[in-house]
């Protein structure tokens, strides 16, 4: 929302208020892949789809999830995760969850076909996989066709409050007054003034 202001290339979003003590991020390319990662108290759980995986509902004959996908996804997951017609289940190539006393996140006993990344969750969920400002410098490179200052965007990373200085270092045409709105209504801290 402030690299571009255009709502049609948001490429991630974020609610924190998705329903009662619920909050929900995604992820949409305009090509047809996305992810949702939903979080509650019983813990958070992640569908994605990458449309071109051999493990697409739309590579099976009959048209059908892949085998043990969603089995052993605990009941406290059902209503708001597999039955969420937002997330389109049926449409997923990876699920996984975790709830809060995990070490780890969890999946079902699938059996993945051979490939480097056959489900699309290495590369749809690279930058919260890589954990690092570079990633998503890369990918407003990339995706937007911009070369960002690293100095913003780390600041961002940190969940430094929003500034002008901030706003106007990922995008010369807005300050924060601007975003302020949106930006508020995710949570993310923001400058006083």
């Amino acid at each position: 929302m402030i690299v571009s202001s255009a709502e049609e290339y948001q490429y991630y979003s974020f609610d924190p208020a998705w329903d009662t003590e619920e909050a929900m991020a995604s992820m949409r390319n305009g090509s047809g892949d996305d992810w949702f990662c939903w979080f509650g108290a019983p813990g958070a759980a992640i569908v994605g789809f990458d449309h071109e995986s051999p493990m697409s509902p739309y590579a099976r004959e009959p048209r059908g999830l892949w085998p043990g996908l969603t089995d052993g996804i605990p009941e406290a997951f059902v209503a708001p995760v597999l039955k969420e017609p937002a997330f389109s289940i049926e449409d997923s190539t990876f699920v996984v969850w975790r709830e809060p006393d995990d070490e780890a996140w969890r999946s079902g006993p699938v059996e993945l076909p051979d490939g480097s990344d056959p489900d699309g969750a290495a590369w749809l969920l690279e930058l919260l996989l890589r954990d690092d400002p570079t990633a998503y410098l890369e990918f407003a490179a990339d995706y937007y066709e911009v070369g960002l200052d690293r100095t913003p965007v780390q600041a961002v990373w940190c969940s430094q409050a929003l500034t002008d200085e901030l706003v106007s270092g990922l995008n010369p045409r807005l300050r924060l007054a601007d975003v302020r709105p949106d930006v508020s209504a995710t949570g993310y801290p923001l400058a006083e003034h």
